[in-house]
């Protein structure tokens, strides 16, 4: 395996959501000690794992067995929308659960948010138009610490990771000819303007 595939793997849409809320509550400990209700930051951990990981995957897996779709990296546009539609119904559900706990942290609620309103926005993309889905998540990945830096605590370091795995997300995309460069570009700039929109207008 190559590293651009390797890429590709590791930090596919459906962990990112999980390495963003790992990196807050592990990055931003004031996040934590503003609630000391220990069950709600469990619940959370379950939550995007559920919604974000397990269930996408399983429905991928079960949609492929089924060949309702091409493959699991969905080359065409149109083998994304099934999926898609699947994962705002997990998100919406998920959420509507996790309600509670998501009133505790205003923040990943609205970073949780973001995440329902860019599946909805790649859903309807997707009906006409290729957008890569990393760069998609790349972007909302340093929206959020970009508005971390400025809404809970300062954090540089969040910031500059996030951007240097943004760049190499969008590389290794092109590099393995999954997406041109508008679609990278596009989908980065989407991902940060959507959610750094909602986090820094609450």
């Amino acid at each position: 395996m190559n590293f651009s595939k390797l890429v590709s793997y590791l930090f596919h849409p459906v962990f990112i959501p999980l390495i963003v809320l790992l990196a807050l509550f592990n990055f931003t400990p004031i996040l934590i000690n503003s609630v000391s209700d220990n069950f709600c930051i469990r619940s959370l951990y379950i939550l995007f794992f559920l919604v974000c990981t397990i269930l996408p995957v399983l429905t991928s897996i079960i949609l492929v067995k089924l060949k309702l779709i091409g493959s699991f990296e969905m080359h065409e546009n149109k083998d994304r929308i099934f999926p898609l539609i699947m994962n705002v119904i997990f998100l919406i559900v998920g959420g509507i659960f996790n309600n509670s706990c998501l009133n505790n942290f205003p923040f990943i609620k609205l970073f949780f948010l973001g995440l329902i309103i860019l599946t909805i926005l790649a859903l309807v993309i997707s009906f006409f138009w290729k957008i890569s889905l990393h760069t998609l998540a790349a972007g909302n990945m340093l929206a959020v610490f970009v508005s971390s830096n400025f809404l809970i605590t300062s954090n540089l370091f969040l910031i500059f990771v996030a951007l240097f795995f943004a760049v190499i997300i969008a590389f290794s995309r092109y590099k393995e000819d999954a997406h041109t460069i508008p679609q990278l570009i596009i989908g980065l700039i989407i991902g940060f303007c959507t959610q750094i929109f909602l986090l820094l207008n609450q």
